[in-house]
């Protein structure tokens, strides 16, 4: 159920604002449910705060591939 998992995982970035990893699981969730403006939204924040993390390229991949 990724919609249930893409809303929880959102209820998670609101109550942690600065924890990456419930913005990267939460662009993931939303991803599968293939509502990919939510994942980008998600993905940007997860790469404001955290650059370096091992994520990185995919992450970027994916918002490259919105782009065209």
């Amino acid at each position: 159920d990724w919609d249930g998992a893409a809303q929880s995982l959102d209820r998670a970035t609101q109550v942690m604002p600065n924890f990456a990893y419930a913005f990267y699981n939460a662009g993931v969730a939303h991803q599968r449910a293939r509502r990919f403006q939510e994942m980008a939204e998600r993905f940007r924040r997860f790469l404001e705060l955290a650059p370096e993390a091992p994520e990185r390229k995919m992450v970027q991949a994916a918002l490259s591939s919105l782009r065209g």
